[in-house]
């Protein structure tokens, strides 16, 4: 069973090869027109920021919801407390 993304890349790339095709045909024998093809470019390049998407924050101590940074002194108070269970 393939999974979504599996199935995105295929299609993506089948798109991709398409394109490729069809802009190395000589212009009198292509199907697509030029408006056609800079429309399917668009949406390779939709298909591929979902595709390659990365749900890391860019910054992990910013506002989306990534942990903060812990200082040297709260991971020593904190193992001591674990320690001596204080």
């Amino acid at each position: 069973m393939t999974s979504t993304l599996d199935q995105l890349y295929s299609i993506k790339e089948s798109l991709k090869s398409l394109l490729d095709k069809e802009e190395n045909t000589h212009e009198m024998d292509q199907v697509l027109s030029e408006n056609d093809r800079e429309q399917l470019h668009e949406v390779y390049d939709v298909m591929s920021e979902i595709y390659d998407f990365d749900p890391t924050p860019q910054n992990l101590w910013d506002h989306s919801g990534g942990e903060p940074p812990v200082t040297m002194k709260e991971m020593c108070d904190k193992a001591y407390q674990e320690k001596y269970g204080v």
